[in-house]
């Protein structure tokens, strides 16, 4: 892996602005320059890169401090997992299903299963319940499923 960072990241970053959050970081930095699980070496260049602009380095520590949970399956949301030598913005689990998967219905299948549907409540007939969001993603592929 190069030492040089990845102007993409930087730049969809800095787009963002304030709203970025650190979940998103990893997940620009996993799209665009490490694939799965950033090294903690590799996110501390990236934070220190966005502090030189208009970013407080602070803030996203704080948000890796909060956010961070050592644990194989999904979580939440906006958790972020320890992953061996470094950080993801997907927990392992999908990361060792997923890698060199390549058929769509699985990552759906996996994501949905993990975040838990439908959660088994069934709408009333006679009103339509409104889908849940929530984006999921795996090794540079993102999506937004609606369960």
């Amino acid at each position: 892996m190069s030492t040089e960072l990845v102007d993409a990241v930087l730049d969809e970053a800095a787009s963002r602005g304030e709203t970025l959050t650190i979940h998103d970081l990893l997940r620009l930095i996993e799209r665009f320059d490490t694939g799965p699980g950033v090294p903690d070496d590799r996110l501390d260049s990236y934070i220190r890169a966005l502090d030189a602009g208009r970013f407080d380095e602070a803030a996203l520590r704080e948000g890796l401090d909060t956010r961070l949970v050592d644990a194989a399956e999904w979580q939440t949301e906006t958790a972020v997992y320890r992953l061996d030598g470094g950080v993801s913005a997907f927990p392992a689990r999908w990361h060792e299903d997923l890698t060199s998967e390549t058929d769509l219905t699985r990552y759906v299948a996996t994501m949905t299963t993990a975040v838990g549907g439908l959660g088994g409540v069934r709408p009333r007939r006679s009103r339509r319940r409104r889908p849940r969001k929530t984006t999921v993603g795996h090794g540079g592929h993102l999506w937004r499923l609606y369960v």
